[in-house]
């Protein structure tokens, strides 16, 4: 997957940015489930992080998700 903005930096509907705090250069997976009461998560990507802060953007949101972000 890729981290940062939308593509070309333009505006992007049904968008969601997650701002995830590792250590530079470590690995971390961001999933989500459309339902709290589903016990399925799916893969947005593997990522790793390029600073203090990394931010990964969700550009497929709609209608409603949810996220976890595990440390690899």
């Amino acid at each position: 997957g890729a981290a940062g903005g939308a593509p070309g930096g333009s505006a992007c509907t049904n968008c969601v940015a997650l701002a995830v705090a590792f250590t530079s250069g470590s690995p971390f997976q961001v999933a989500f489930k459309s339902a709290l009461t589903s016990d399925v998560w799916t893969a947005l990507g593997t990522y790793t992080a390029t600073g203090a802060v990394t931010v990964v953007t969700d550009t497929n949101a709609s209608p409603c998700r949810y996220y976890r972000v595990l440390r690899q």
